[in-house]
Formats: structure tokens, C-alpha cells, sequence
């Protein structure tokens, strides 16, 4: 019996890690699942209109907090907390210096006093 529930589990990881999943909210499409973060990944999600800053997260992910939606709707992007899910080549850390790089280029500094202060790599990249 526990050969076959491990089975089964690899097949249900194996499955999730090669798919994005799409969930519909009252807006728009956002991508809920990635195959990897990374600058690379940035720099195509910008391109593309799919702004997002990534969160911290284990086995739970990041809490929503009171100011998240006015930023969300005030600069267009999104946060997204990964919980525990990770993918080999993942960083988090690269992918949010190129938004953040973004941000500073195309909409100014004034978003650095309003963001939140545990997105991935911001105190490093505001020394």
C-alpha cells in the first residue's frame, strides 16, 4: 500500500511541475504555477504584461496584507507567493531585481516607500 501511494504522489509532482496552471479571477488570467523564476523569466513576464513580485512562502504562503491590492492596482503588477513549491534553477531573488529594475525605470522610486518590505531581494537591492 505505501509503494503505491509514493507512486501515485510522483506521478501528481511529475504532472504539476511540467504545467502552468491557469485560474480566472474577476479581472483577468493569473498564472498561479511556474516552471521556473529567474531574471529570464522576468524580463518575459514584463515583456508580456505579467508583472509580478515574489513573495516569501513555505509551507504556507505569504499572507495578503491590507496595502497589497493598491499597489497591485496602482503600479499594474502582482504579488505571488510560491508557498513551498520550487523549481530547480529557481531565484526568486533575480527574478524580483529585474521588476524591480522595471519599476525604478519605467515608474519612478515612489513605489520603494510602498511596497511591501519581505518581497524577495528588495533589501538588497535598495543598499
Amino acid at each position: 500500500m505505501t509503494k503505491t501511494i509514493q507512486i501515485l504522489l510522483f506521478i501528481v509532482l511529475a504532472n504539476g511541475a511540467s504545467a502552468q496552471k491557469q485560474v480566472l479571477d474577476s479581472t483577468n488570467q493569473k498564472e498561479m504555477y511556474y516552471p521556473v523564476c529567474n531574471s529570464e523569466k522576468a524580463l518575459k513576464d514584463i515583456k508580456n504584461g505579467m508583472i509580478k513580485i515574489i513573495l516569501p512562502g513555505g509551507f504556507v504562503a505569504a499572507s495578503e496584507l491590507p496595502g497589497d491590492a493598491a499597489f497591485e492596482e496602482k503600479y499594474g503588477i502582482s504579488f505571488f507567493s510560491q508557498g513551498c513549491v520550487r523549481f530547480a534553477g529557481d531565484n526568486e531573488s533575480a527574478y524580483n531585481q529585474e521588476v524591480f529594475k522595471y519599476l525604478d525605470e519605467k515608474l519612478g522610486k515612489d513605489w520603494r516607500s510602498e511596497i511591501r518590505t519581505d518581497a524577495i531581494g528588495l533589501k538588497a537591492y535598495l543598499k
